[in-house]
């Protein structure tokens, strides 16, 4: 990351008659702006092409610039020493702003970079971006709103996933069963698991394979609301004996999970696809956790020592 914005100056002491109000203004620091270059572009060129800009803002702000991850190759050797991407939008490794539906190669890199980029030299108080930057700028925006929609796995090669796919590969499966290994060791462990969509695909997936002796944790139930069976290859395997543990599925039309548990309870609503929660559902779940509440209390009473005295 380029330093900050060398035109900064200090602001001067404020003068006695200063009211408490302005004192308050100039002890604030600067704001902190994390600034992204264009396509072709790195943090030090973007930084050298807006110099008046950079005046013209030095009183109000310091100016940080990072350069994108991904260096962009040209066959005739045009463009900008050590040029770089944000992303690539088409299979060839290049960007273009015109080009509709192609994918987003090394997105992922990015989000990675700029919150280590936050972490080291953060918070700062806005995001700045020119062509291509202000494109991923937007992006950012958006994603901050909406709170980073996030994803346990992809199903295919563009980062996507897709509940009706079949066949597709299990892109950053491995990650989620370590984040969710790390969980159960620092907030473990779990009496139950339970999910809503992909979530309840993924809890049947921990559950086949916690009866298959593949997790290094337990858990004793699974609630899925919405859930459906895997279509990744890889998972296909995990799918191939009935799962014994107890089972709660909550759904809207059909659910193709509730045929792989042996004693399944089964609550259908109409409602679409969410957590339903009214009416004979609630009265589901409440009667679903109280059996389980009280087969655990019953096998702990089992396993605590004899409290006679000899």
């Amino acid at each position: 990351m380029s330093e900050p914005n060398s035109n900064s100056m200090p602001s001067p002491p404020p003068p006695p008659s200063m009211t408490l109000n302005n004192t308050h203004k100039a002890d604030r620091p600067k704001l902190k702006i994390l600034a992204f270059h264009g396509y072709r572009q790195n943090g030090n060129v973007f930084k050298g092409k807006i110099g008046s800009f950079r005046k013209a803002v030095a009183k109000y702000a310091k100016l940080y610039f990072l350069s994108g991850p991904h260096k962009v190759v040209s066959e005739d050797g045009a463009g900008d020493e050590d040029a770089r991407s944000w992303w690539f939008n088409a299979e060839d490794n290049t960007f273009s702003g015109k080009c509709l539906g192609g994918p987003a190669i090394g997105f992922e890199d990015t989000l990675r970079l700029i919150e280590n980029a936050v972490k080291e030299h953060g918070p700062f108080d806005g995001f700045m971006g020119f062509s291509q930057g202000a494109c991923l700028v937007g992006l950012l925006s958006a994603m901050a709103q909406k709170g980073y929609a996030r994803s346990w796995w992809f199903n295919a090669e563009d980062n996507t996933f897709s509940g009706k796919c079949l066949g597709g590969p299990a892109i950053g499966f491995e990650d989620t069963l370590r984040l969710i290994e790390n969980a159960v060791k620092e907030h473990g462990p779990f009496d139950g698991f339970m999910g809503f969509s992909q979530g309840a695909c993924l809890v049947g997936l921990l559950s086949a394979m916690a009866q298959k002796g593949y997790l290094p944790y337990e858990f004793q139930f699974a609630i899925f609301a919405s859930g459906f069976k895997s279509g990744s290859l890889v998972h296909k395997g995990f799918y191939d004996e009935i799962i014994t543990i107890p089972s709660l599925h909550v759904y809207e039309m059909s659910e193709s999970l509730i045929s792989l548990f042996s004693k399944p309870v089964v609550a259908e609503h109409t409602g679409g696809h969410y957590v339903a929660c009214s009416g004979v559902i609630k009265d589901a779940y409440q009667d679903f956790l109280q059996d389980r509440y009280e087969e655990l209390v019953e096998n702990d009473d089992k396993a605590a020592p004899d409290d006679k005295t000899a």
